[in-house]
């Protein structure tokens, strides 16, 4: 068994370590993050265990960074950018505030 496991380890390091030489470090974390998702599903359809929407919420957040990734080499946001993308949400929840809060005093 330990020879086993231990041919298996050294080809699933190298299939991963040509992954990042051909494809990039992020193709490669995703492609392991996948496989991992991919082994969980297993796991609850051969064993029984309870499922929990904890198990959906990081896989979520796993799928919201991996689009975040992709997003942000097709669209680069300078300094600035950020900065004047901040400053419209702030204003744009003090006015969703303050009109919520003035119509509530006027109704009253």
């Amino acid at each position: 068994y330990a020879f086993l496991f231990s041919v298996t380890g050294y080809l699933g390091i190298q299939v991963v370590l040509t992954l990042v030489r051909t494809c990039g470090a992020f193709v490669a974390v995703t492609v392991t993050t996948c496989r991992k998702a991919v082994t969980m599903i297993i796991s609850f359809m051969f064993f029984s265990k309870p499922f929990t929407f904890q198990y959906l919420w990081s896989g979520l957040l796993v799928i919201f960074g991996i689009y975040m990734n992709i997003y942000s080499k097709k669209h680069p946001l300078s300094l600035s950018d950020l900065e004047m993308k901040v400053e419209y949400c702030i204003r744009y929840i003090k006015l969703k505030f303050y009109t919520k809060r003035y119509h509530s005093q006027y109704l009253a």
